[in-house]
Formats: C-alpha cells, structure tokens, sequence
C-alpha cells in the first residue's frame, strides 16, 4: 500500500514519518521524502512579508519589461484581439454573449475593464496592460505556492514564477488581449486544489474546489476540459504512495467530486450553447472551431489548402470534425499523419500570423532546453515522486492539446511555470555542484 503517511512541519522538512492516518483530512501527507525539500526550524514560513513583496514586484517588473522589450522589437505590437472585444460588446450591451463559438468569461473581463477604465477617465487599451498586472502577478505568486507544494524548495519555487510571469509567449498573450492572461490563475488555483487534496489523504473538498477553478478556467479557455481524466492515474498513484486505505476508490470518489463540481460550473455555458443553436459537450464549439481554423494557418499541405479551397466547410460540430477525419483517412492519410506531426512541432513557437514564431523560438529555447534535462534529473532522482508525474503529464496534456486542435504556441502559454520548475531542477543540480566543488 506504499509507505506510511506522513506530517509535513513547516514547508521545507522532508517528510517525518507517522502512523498511517489516512483518514486525517486535515494532514498534508505524501508517501516519501520530498527529494528537492531544503531543511529548515519547523514551522518556518516559505518567504517572509518582505521576500513575498519583493517577489510580486519583480514578476511585475518582468512582465512590463518584457512587454516594454516586445514593443521595441516592434513584432508584439499590442492591439485588440477582435473575437473577445465582440464579445465584450455583447456582454456590455445585452448582459450575456450571443456566440457560443469563443467561451465567455474572458469577454466579462474585459467588460469589467471597460467600465472601470470608463470610470476613471483612462484610456482602455493602455490602462489595460497595467490592469492585467494583477492576473499576471498573481499567476506568478499561485506558481510559487504551488512549486512549494510540490518540492518544498524555494529556489524552484522562484524559477516557477519567473518561468511563468516572464515568459515572452505570457508577454505575448497579455499585449494581444489573449485570455490566457485570466486563464492562468484559475488554472493554477485549481492545481494547488488537487495538490492538497492529494496531500491531505483525499479530502473530497479539495477535489470539488479543484474542479469548480478548473470549470471556471474552461469559461475562459477549452483547454483543461479533459485535465482530470488525463490526470487520474497520478491521482491513484499519489493516494496509493500516501498509504491511503483502498486508493483505487479514493480517487474515484476524489475525481468524482471534482468532475461534479466542474459540470456545475460548465452547466450554464452548455445551457446558454443549445439555445443559441449549437451542441456539443460544454466547451467542445470552441474546440471544433479552433481545430478548423488552426489546420487553415498550416501552409504548404494538402489537407490546409484543401480545406481553404472547399465551398462548404465542415460544420463546427462532433460529427463535422469526425466525417473531416474519415474523408482525409481514406483520401491520403500520409497527408493527415504529416500535419499533425508538424502541427505537435510547430505548437512550440508558431504564432496566429507567423510574425513572431522566430522570436518565441529563440527566447525560449533556452527555457525548453533547460526543463528537457531537468525533467531527465528528477525522474533520475526520483521516479516515483507524484509531484513529477503530476507536472509532466499536465505539460504533456497541454502539448497534445495545442497540438492535435491549433498547432499554436499561445495554447501552451499555461504550461510556462511547469516548464520553469523543471528548469529550476537543473539550476538547483548545477548550484550543488558548484558549491560541493567550492567547499574545502
């Protein structure tokens, strides 16, 4: 059943080993030491006020620097993006969106904005940028936490929020109105709920918050629809490696509660979608419409130019996409395997208008190169520990995502403060053995 549970004290201890006490709700247990955990007094608080406020001034720093330096560049030229201002209109002028096509949460956003810019007297796109500082540093601080979590190591903990809050893709997403920028706390919000619920023996509390931040996370962006099923296996596993009583059941219960509480959320937008004539599964318009759309933006194949060239597109429907797939199949299905093999490589730095994709490429290569080795070095280190699971296979699921709907890199903007934890495990190793060298 895995080694016992055990109680953390304060956030850096590796774990101390207890009796199993799989029914304490109230524990934070994890089945074995955490491999990156720094020791420290018991009790002792991560970041004192003073760390935690020089900390949210430099992710807010960085990310006004980067958008400073994209500006220079002259390739982020900030500038409306048109699908959400449209929906913003509706919101402003009807109360609620008449497209079922685009999710509706980024549009309340920004109609928030807009009233509180109009309030004010400011100009709403240049206001806009400073407001969007707040989702943006609290992204950064939400990686922070939730590296804690996950490692009990401050030094990856700072490389989680720098990987996310100066991230050019991030930079990107703010300077185009892109909704990742209010995407990415709710999603993050919902990983640390299914952190502690881990780390708390299955408290099904925590389940049910990590699926309602991750229903509200699929009001503003499809992406993480399908995040808990892709995750239950680490689900199963950390329960089973915490000495959890039937873990098997546990997580099935766990997942169960937080699937319910993401329906309940979605449940509304999918009521709103059928009266405006369009089914599908919550968010799934969304995703048919970004799948057509994206195969549009890969030139130079068969299956892109064909499809700009038909009269009658596929409809933004299940079975659209299904039927697209069978006439492709057994048309030239060498045709189809290529672009969806080009379009999982180009998810890494192809852009809407291919302006920018050499840019993302070559300022974050170095980030990408970093997380491959570090992600080498902790499965090395420790190959059971959930915490890695939990962090690949969400990067993973993001990748496959962006890969199989658009082939472009803002879809996989949300997985930069994973891939900047990852990164910080080879700076952590690289630290080591510096300083192992420079001792006598």
């Amino acid at each position: 059943m895995g080694a016992p549970a055990a109680r953390l004290h304060g956030y850096g201890n590796r774990t101390v080993a207890q009796e199993p006490s799989d029914e304490r709700a109230g524990s934070e247990t994890w089945g074995w030491p955490f491999p990156f955990a720094e020791p420290t007094d018991q009790g002792r608080p991560a970041f004192s006020r003073r760390q935690w406020l020089a900390l949210v001034l430099v992710f807010a720093a960085l990310h006004l620097g980067s958008l400073l330096v994209a500006a220079r560049i002259g390739n982020f030229d900030p500038e409306p993006n048109h699908d959400h201002v449209h929906v913003m209109r509706q919101v402003l002028e009807e109360g609620f969106p008449r497209v079922a096509v685009w999710p509706p949460g980024y549009g309340y956003y920004l109609a928030l904005e807009w009233r509180l810019t109009r309030a004010l007297g400011l100009p709403f796109w240049t206001a806009k940028l400073f407001a969007d500082e707040v989702p943006v540093v609290l992204s950064g601080v939400l990686s922070v936490l939730l590296a804690l979590r996950l490692t009990r190591n401050r030094w990856l903990a700072v490389c989680s929020g720098l990987g996310m809050a100066g991230s050019p893709i991030f930079a990107l997403a703010s300077a185009k109105g892109l909704a990742v920028v209010l995407f990415q706390p709710l999603f993050l919000g919902a990983l640390l709920f299914l952190v502690r619920a881990l780390q708390a023996n299955g408290r099904l509390r925590a389940f049910a918050g990590a699926g309602a931040l991750l229903g509200l996370a699929c009001l503003v962006r499809a992406n993480p629809q399908f995040l808990l099923l892709a995750l239950a296996p680490v689900v199963w596993w950390g329960l089973r490696r915490a000495g959890r009583r039937r873990p098997a059941r546990a997580a099935a219960l766990g997942l169960a509660a937080a699937l319910a509480a993401q329906v309940l959320v979605l449940a509304p937008w999918s009521l709103l979608q059928r009266r405006l004539g369009t089914s599908g599964v919550f968010t799934a318009p969304v995703v048919y419409y970004a799948f057509f759309d994206g195969i549009r933006r890969h030139d130079g194949f068969e299956v892109s130019e064909a499809l700009r060239r038909d009269p009658d597109p596929p409809p933004l429907s299940f079975e659209g996409v299904a039927a697209f797939h069978r006439e492709w199949l057994a048309r030239d299905p060498a045709a189809l395997a290529g672009l969806y093999a080009v379009k999982a490589v180009r998810a890494w730095y192809l852009s809407d208008s291919g302006r920018w994709d050499r840019w993302i490429l070559l300022l974050h290569a170095p980030l990408w190169l970093l997380a491959l080795i570090g992600a080498g070095l902790w499965l090395r280190t420790s190959p059971r520990d959930p915490a890695f699971w939990l962090v690949v296979v969400t990067v993973l699921y993001l990748w496959a995502v962006s890969a199989a709907v658009s082939g472009l890199a803002r879809y996989l903007a949300p997985a930069y403060g994973l891939l900047g934890l990852l990164a910080g495990v080879t700076l952590h190793r690289l630290r080591a053995a510096r300083g192992a060298r420079g001792r006598p």
